[in-house]
């Protein structure tokens, strides 16, 4: 559970407490995202496959003038925190506000969205994924850019690759000045770049027999010649082809093949 508290001398900071399945408090509460400035209107979810959480909320650290942003912060599930502070939105001198996130399982990604005041009249909504470990491989991407207000956003994940973005929308105003806010909803898809080839047996440059049920690991380092964390692995088809999904971002990738079992390398 995140929320949002007064300190004294500090404004607003983001605390969290580990509540256990049957509702009672399990640790200490946790200082999620603490300094000058205030920072508010926390949303959390939970990643399964790292295991941990990523808490999300509106920072006003750099002041009015400089633009409001959306901050991020992974927390284990023992309350510590896993690494540094993430900076998901810096919309420069403009406010990024009201963040909401959700956690898709099946690409291992936060989809991050937030309201993002382009002029005093036009709002929109934006999001940005963030991968398990908390790289930000891509940009920040437009959900709803009219020219109107769009705001207030909310983000839910099915069972696919798939999320579902709902935000307040006044774009019927023009029309019927007297009308109230709508309901709008899209759905936006992580598509996940893959590392793919073949495997062949023979002599180097000799593609005509196919290598099938080699198994190829895909590892994720920072630094030339580690080895580094397992990301994933499969196993070559009858074509010899193998594609791996690439989920976060990350300084080298390794692949490593390991021959099927009973095959002789010449």
């Amino acid at each position: 559970v995140v929320w949002q508290e007064v300190r004294p001398d500090a404004g607003y900071d983001i605390l969290g407490q580990m509540v256990t399945g049957a509702g009672t408090l399990s640790g200490s509460r946790i200082l999620v995202g603490a300094w000058e400035g205030d920072q508010i209107r926390p949303r959390v979810a939970y990643g399964s496959y790292a295991n941990d959480f990523l808490v999300v909320w509106e920072d006003h650290h750099w002041g009015e003038a400089a633009g409001w942003d959306i901050y991020g912060q992974r927390v284990a599930t023992d309350g510590s925190l896993r690494g540094a502070d993430l900076t998901v939105a810096d919309p420069g001198t403009r406010h990024a506000t009201h963040p909401d996130v959700a956690y898709n399982p099946t690409t291992r990604n936060y989809l991050v969205v937030w309201e993002y005041a382009y002029s005093a009249t036009d709002h929109d909504v934006f999001s940005r994924r963030v991968a398990y470990d908390g790289t930000r491989p891509d940009d920040a991407v437009g959900v709803s850019r009219l020219g109107s207000h769009e705001g207030a956003p909310t983000v839910a994940s099915s069972g696919g690759s798939s999320l579902l973005v709902i935000w307040e929308d006044d774009r019927n105003d023009a029309a019927d000045p007297d009308a109230d806010l709508d309901l709008y909803a899209t759905t936006q898809t992580i598509s996940l770049p893959t590392l793919s080839g073949r495997v062949y047996e023979g002599l180097i440059l000799d593609e005509t027999t196919p290598l099938a049920g080699v198994n190829v690991a895909l590892t994720c380092s920072q630094s030339a010649g580690d080895p580094g964390t397992l990301v994933d692995a499969t196993t070559t088809n009858a074509e010899g082809w193998y594609g791996l999904p690439v989920y976060g971002e990350c300084e080298y990738y390794n692949l490593q093949e390991t021959d099927p079992v009973d095959y002789a390398s010449g």
